[in-house]
């Protein structure tokens, strides 16, 4: 009798066990250092169950912006941030940015300087965990064990060789035919910013970096042989901020990883308003250095109107276009 009661206790329970295995089947119980482990159910070929613990790879995508915002009121570049839908969103020219107003929205902020040139700030929806020696920077922690460091920057805006070598005068660089020597004094102008971005790109204690700005500069990928001989471009030029970036451990441009030729998607960010002596260049960059298990999953113009853009915002209020890009960690 007694032995009958216990086997009818321990049937139950087995079939109590059992029947939550099945129902938690497929659902995350826990989740830690980007993992989520789950019961999974299994069956021999006499019928009997059993439940092991099993984990599954879990993905986290990071929805990063860059844009110029021209001085552009608080409430309007909150706006903006949700319209478009990001966790992060890195901002040149904010002298109009209330850190208070952020804040009080439930968002996280960082200002820095930037060498003079106004002030950057980098919204975001998730904490800061630190921030980098020279400021340019900070750790976000995404959740699911993963921390990103994000980097934001804005390059001098003169000189500004795609000027000079277009045959436009400006803030008293005269236009010119020699690419050494636009080479030479648009990488003097920034030398003193691209040393200490890095310094805080060698400083990172997480191997993915994003670093995103209007850089006032072409990126070394863009005026290429092909971009000359399509007639996009005057000359070839490996313009020096970036390629100086990469040879100090960048690795990617996210809109050059998406669209690679520079022929068939240029990818203007300068200028929605242009006047007829104008120049139209790719100034607002998204570069990285990317861990194993990251990759770019969509780099898109943000700006006024489909011919230019592959998000657009009517009216268009920045004398920029933004850049919206998407990382996707798999853990």
């Amino acid at each position: 009798m007694l032995k009958n009661t216990l086997f009818g206790i321990i049937l139950t329970v087995f079939s109590l066990f059992s029947a939550y295995a099945e129902e938690c089947a497929g659902f995350p119980l826990n989740a830690s250092g980007g993992k989520a482990y789950y019961i999974e159910m299994a069956a021999d070929v006499d019928w009997r169950t059993s439940a092991i613990w099993a984990t599954r790879i879990v993905t986290k995508t990071l929805k990063l912006a860059t844009q110029n915002l021209w001085g552009k009121e608080t409430s309007t570049v909150i706006d903006y941030f949700n319209k478009i839908d990001v966790d992060v969103l890195c901002a040149q020219e904010c002298s109009k940015l209330s850190e208070a107003e952020i804040k009080a929205q439930g968002l996280y902020i960082h200002t820095h300087s930037n060498n003079g040139q106004g002030k950057c700030s980098i919204i975001s929806r998730y904490p800061f965990s630190g921030i980098t020696p020279n400021k340019y920077g900070v750790y976000i922690n995404l959740g699911k064990g993963i921390v990103v460091l994000v980097m934001n920057c804005h390059g001098a805006f003169y000189p500004y060789g795609p000027y000079q070598l277009n045959g436009i005068e400006y803030k008293g660089f005269l236009p010119t035919t020699d690419v050494d020597y636009v080479i030479k004094v648009n990488k003097e102008a920034r030398q003193a910013m691209v040393d200490r971005l890095l310094e805080d790109l060698a400083s990172a204690t997480t191997p993915f970096v994003s670093l995103s700005g209007d850089f006032n500069e072409p990126s070394w990928l863009d005026w290429t042989v092909d971009a000359q001989l399509a007639g996009i471009v005057p000359y070839v030029v490996q313009w020096p901020t970036t390629r100086l970036l990469w040879e100090g451990g960048i690795k990617g441009d996210a809109y050059r990883t998406i669209h690679s030729n520079p022929v068939i998607h240029p990818g203007y960010t300068w200028t929605p308003f242009p006047s007829m002596k104008d120049t139209r260049d790719r100034l607002d960059l998204t570069l990285y250095t990317l861990s194993p298990n990251t990759t770019v999953r969509e780099c898109q113009i943000i700006g006024e109107d489909t011919s230019t853009s592959d998000i657009t915002l009517s009216p268009w209020i920045f004398d920029h276009r933004g850049l919206r890009t998407e990382f996707v960690y798999t853990r």
